[in-house]
């Protein structure tokens, strides 16, 4: 639920003759991301999340500059002495035709109007979990260095996991646990297709787990 300094570490990497590889799963097709401003060596990204790709595709992003130092664990068999960043095998083809249409369906919104969709839908979201007592933000505090589209967040008195499994089955709500850094705490996702009447009983849900 958080933005980080991404470009500022990279830099401060660069500076100490680091390299830098950012794992960017939660970030492409949510929002813009401009892989030379961050100044990283190397980015990665499963592509089956925010930008709505088929299960099993992701992208490898190394900088020219960085390719002698990043290197594959794998070569292909054709040219086992040189770095290799495509598939070691036969290239997954209806993958690739899903994730051209993925690519397409987000080119067509545009990536910009993404952002502002999922940002928009997660600003209303906060703003009536804000209303049920016992509720703890942990996203970031403000726009800044809050993510447009994850919204995480504590009930008190409500366990995650068992929340989790409750609205799914009552309420064919898919949302998820977030049982990190002794976090007993929900994460929500909100994307482009989702509406704002689905984020109002997604709350009214939540509001009737509290004890």
């Amino acid at each position: 639920g958080h933005l980080y300094p991404v470009a500022r570490l990279c830099a401060l990497a660069r500076e100490r003759g680091i390299v830098s590889h950012v794992d960017g799963a939660q970030a492409v097709g949510m929002f813009p991301v401009d892989l030379h401003a961050l100044g990283c060596d190397a980015y990665s990204a499963s592509l089956h999340k925010w930008l709505l790709g088929p299960m099993g595709t992701g992208v490898f992003f190394v900088r020219a500059g960085a390719r002698g130092r990043v290197q594959s664990a794998f070569a292909h068999d054709a040219t086992p002495e040189a770095p290799n960043y495509g598939p070691p095998g036969t290239a997954g083809l209806p993958l690739g035709a899903g994730l051209v249409a993925s690519l397409d369906f987000a080119g067509a919104l545009g990536i910009e109007n993404i952002a502002a969709r999922t940002r928009f839908l997660s600003d209303h979201l906060k703003e009536r979990l804000a209303a049920i007592a016992g509720m703890t933000p942990l996203s970031g505090p403000d726009r800044a260095t809050s993510c447009p589209g994850s919204t995480i967040f504590e009930l008190e008195g409500v366990d995650a996991v068992e929340a989790v499994a409750v609205l799914a089955e009552r309420a064919r709500i898919h949302i998820d646990e977030h049982q990190r850094d002794g976090h007993n705490a929900i994460r929500i996702s909100t994307h482009v297709y989702n509406t704002v009447d689905e984020v109002e009983r997604v709350v009214e849900e939540l509001r009737g787990l509290r004890p």
